[in-house]
């Protein structure tokens, strides 16, 4: 017997972990290390409060030395984290270059913006002056 343990609740909470198990053993064949990735990938980017790069790197860290725990890396190991890797830069890269593009158009939107009031204040201008709106006071 477990001292200071309810036997039952102890009971019920391996069963419980065993049907779990049981289950996940049941749905490996549905799992998908790519779909998976880009999950991260994705709350990585939403998520201010990670640093992407950082972040991927000690993912990548910690799956090196987990893959290698056992003494033995296996090829089918390393060819998934070489896909958990491509699919990080794959995310990363075109949230940076969206990063940098929506900056972009942001100081081309301000820009265009200036150039037009520039263009309507230089032909109201233009205008005053052809007609003689703007006349010296003696």
């Amino acid at each position: 017997t477990l001292i200071g343990c309810n036997q039952n609740h102890v009971l019920r909470t391996w069963i419980f972990t065993l049907e779990g198990l049981l289950f996940t053993e049941s749905k490996i064949s549905d799992f998908s290390i790519k779909e998976l990735t880009i999950a991260l990938a994705e709350y990585k980017k939403k998520n201010k409060d990670c640093n992407y790069k950082k972040m991927t790197e000690e993912v990548i860290v910690f799956l090196q030395e987990l893959i290698e725990s056992d003494g033995k890396i296996d090829i089918n190991e390393e060819l998934a984290i070489n896909e958990i890797l491509l699919v990080f830069k794959d995310v990363g890269e075109s949230y940076a270059e969206k990063k940098a593009k929506a900056g972009w158009q942001s100081i081309k939107k301000v820009t265009e913006s200036i150039s037009e009031k520039g263009k309507k204040v230089s032909s109201v201008a233009g205008e005053i002056v052809s007609k003689g709106l703007l006349t010296k006071k003696t």
